[in-house]
């Protein structure tokens, strides 16, 4: 399927190309038909590398690999590629928080401290902070930080926040 979709693709740049070069043949050629043909070019360009980074991911997420189940669930989240659904975020970073991948502990703390695809529980938020900050994760660090410095789901604490942030 993906094949037949890149062939189509690769067709409707042929026919494009072919337009311009008879364009350019006339006399009637100008900047503006020029300017088209890169803005088709461009388009095309976008589309095709949006559909095969969701095919791609979507199969090696549905494989078990981790990099790429945290990758669907950004894209899930942030709705880079397909629709957003923040249920569907949390689910994807779950999967890959069961394979220990850090960088989904920190992303699935971030939807608890926000409320986003589950309900807001900045105790979960800074668990899932700190594995992925005693795992060594700058940005989960920050956060944790971030945490004690307002006490939000954890005691204030402006001492265990600089050791954190700086």
């Amino acid at each position: 399927a993906v094949i037949r979709f890149f062939f189509k693709r690769v067709s409707s740049i042929r026919v494009g190309f072919t337009c311009f070069a008879a364009n350019t043949a006339t006399s009637s050629f100008s900047l503006r038909s020029f300017c088209l043909f890169l803005l088709f070019v461009v388009i095309f360009i976008q589309i095709l590398i949006v559909n095969s980074f969701e095919f791609g991911t979507r199969q090696h997420a549905e494989q078990g690999y981790a990099p790429a189940q945290c990758n669907l669930g950004l894209s899930y989240a942030y709705g880079r590629g397909i629709v957003k659904d923040e249920v569907a975020a949390v689910e994807w970073y779950r999967k890959a928080v069961e394979r220990g991948y850090v960088r989904a502990q920190c992303n699935l703390g971030e939807m608890y401290a926000d409320g986003r695809g589950v309900a807001k529980d900045e105790a979960a938020a800074v668990e899932w902070y700190r594995k992925s900050a005693e795992q060594g994760y700058a940005r989960a660090q920050c956060n944790l930080g971030e945490m004690y410095a307002d006490g939000r789901g954890v005691t204030k604490d402006e001492t265990a926040s600089c050791r954190l942030v700086l």
